[in-house]
């Protein structure tokens, strides 16, 4: 499992897996606290998706993995602040 933590914290927005194939579990209430805007953008594109406990059943594109990007830059930004 890789789970990129947030600066000075023990946990991240998500995590990558593999258990017979790839799976990314975002965590709700990390994004909510740390990544609002993220998180808004990520329940627009994929609609009851980022739940808490779950993985994300869309497909794995370069869309979903930027987001997921701007999600960990938004959370470091805001711990910068």
């Amino acid at each position: 499992m890789l789970n990129a933590r947030l600066p000075g914290q023990q946990r991240g927005v998500s995590s990558i897996w593999n258990e017979k194939g790839a799976f990314l579990s975002p965590y709700r209430t990390v994004l909510l606290h740390e990544a609002p805007e993220a998180l808004a953008r990520l329940d627009d594109a994929l609609p009851g998706q980022i739940g808490q406990g779950n993985y994300i059943k869309a497909e794995y594109d370069g869309r979903l993995l930027e987001m997921l990007r701007g999600a960990y830059e938004e959370a470091q930004q805001k711990a910068t602040r």
